[in-house]
């Protein structure tokens, strides 16, 4: 089913679309603008990844927030080994991956959009005429 958001979408042109694409899986979501250009595989890697890696760091925060808590209600100090710092890098290391992929889909979003089905995205047109049109002062005919 195809709303107005889609369509709108659609409206736009090739290049204003990559752009938005390629800035939305580099600096929001990686995998989004991927999934909007028509990468759905990609995309959906992506976004899994990232949410898989950004769902590791919360559960990591969770884990030393209740270790810091117990450690507290115990009056004894926080044990080094319940910090469980393997978690978190391996979330970091999930989460750097999604965003290379997402870069390098980035990479074809951009070579697409330049090659395009007519070719390179079209230049801005020449400047006109180095003298300015004449304006008609109040009075005179159309």
């Amino acid at each position: 089913m195809r709303d107005w958001r889609t369509a709108k979408w659609r409206s736009l042109p090739v290049a204003e679309r990559a752009r938005v694409a390629i800035l939305l899986n580099q600096l929001a979501t990686p995998g989004l603008g991927s999934w909007l250009m028509g990468h759905r595989w990609a995309g959906a890697g992506q976004m899994v990844l990232a949410c898989a890696a950004v769902g590791l760091a919360v559960v990591w925060f969770a884990a030393v927030l209740r270790a810091a808590w117990n450690s507290l209600e115990a009056g004894e100090p926080l044990d080094a080994q319940v910090l469980h710092l393997a978690w978190l890098q391996r979330a970091v290391v999930w989460f750097a991956v999604a965003w290379a992929w997402a870069g390098v889909t980035s990479l074809q979003i951009w070579w697409e959009a330049s090659r395009g089905p007519s070719g390179p995205v079209p230049q801005a047109p020449p400047p006109g005429p180095a003298v300015p049109p004449r304006l008609r002062e109040p009075g005179e005919g159309a």
